[in-house]
């Protein structure tokens, strides 16, 4: 089943964390992952497109269905 996101946004660290459903450290310990979306620098801030997050996700469920 494929989730759709309502918007492809752009959200901060912080959101993007809050999407995933994950804390702030554990946000930043996936982006040392392979594959884990880097986002794009904003000015002095970084941001994530929400598309590049649910991909991220659904590649992750897929993998793990595979299992």
């Amino acid at each position: 089943m494929t989730v759709a996101p309502i918007a492809n946004r752009t959200v901060s660290a912080k959101e993007a964390a809050e999407l995933l459903g994950v804390s702030r450290s554990s946000f930043y310990s996936l982006l040392k992952t392979k594959g884990f979306p880097q986002g794009a620098r904003l000015g002095r801030r970084r941001v994530w497109m929400t598309g590049d997050l649910f991909g991220y996700l659904e590649s992750q469920t897929v993998k793990r269905a595979g299992k």
